[in-house]
């Protein structure tokens, strides 16, 4: 049994054997969590936990981290903003799923060569006010046309 120390400033027990073996996402979890329980504030840890299990149980059929891949991800978030989460409640999901990898590349977990989560971004299209009120005038170019008085708006000028 060696112990690696790595930037994450606590050594952790892996032996060497381990390393060519895949294993399961939810040890790496457990890893992570206690990383977390060692390191950061006790907030952030339950918080990271909450997350990194809702996603989690929600691909239940995968059982190693290799298997996870960005358009999974991708659908995740989508799937979040369907439920009705906020763009806040996203970004913080994806700031955990994307610590958590960031860990399991750093100890070199086995088929993780790369932080799949880098680069999502969790935008949600904000609705226009041609769908809020889709039966505003329109100028030629398609856009609606905005009221005479720039205060109010567009469904109060539509309404008077």
């Amino acid at each position: 049994m060696k112990n690696y120390v790595t930037k994450y400033q606590y050594p952790i027990s892996i032996s060497i054997s381990e390393r060519g073996k895949p294993e399961p996402i939810r040890l790496w979890q457990q890893r992570f969590e206690r990383y977390l329980f060692l390191t950061g504030r006790t907030g952030t840890c339950r918080r990271y936990a909450r997350v990194l299990d809702k996603f989690l149980r929600k691909y239940p059929n995968k059982k190693y981290p290799y298997e996870f891949l960005r358009p999974l991800i991708d659908d995740y978030v989508q799937t979040r903003f369907a439920e009705g989460a906020s763009v806040n409640t996203v970004r913080l999901e994806l700031s955990a799923i994307r610590s958590f990898w960031k860990f399991m590349v750093d100890l070199e977990a086995f088929g993780v060569f790369f932080v799949i989560a880098s680069g999502v971004r969790a935008v949600h299209a904000k609705p226009s006010a041609q769908r809020l009120c889709p039966d505003l005038p329109k100028m030629q170019d398609g856009s609606p046309r905005l009221p005479e008085n720039s205060f109010a708006s567009p469904r109060e000028a539509y309404l008077q």
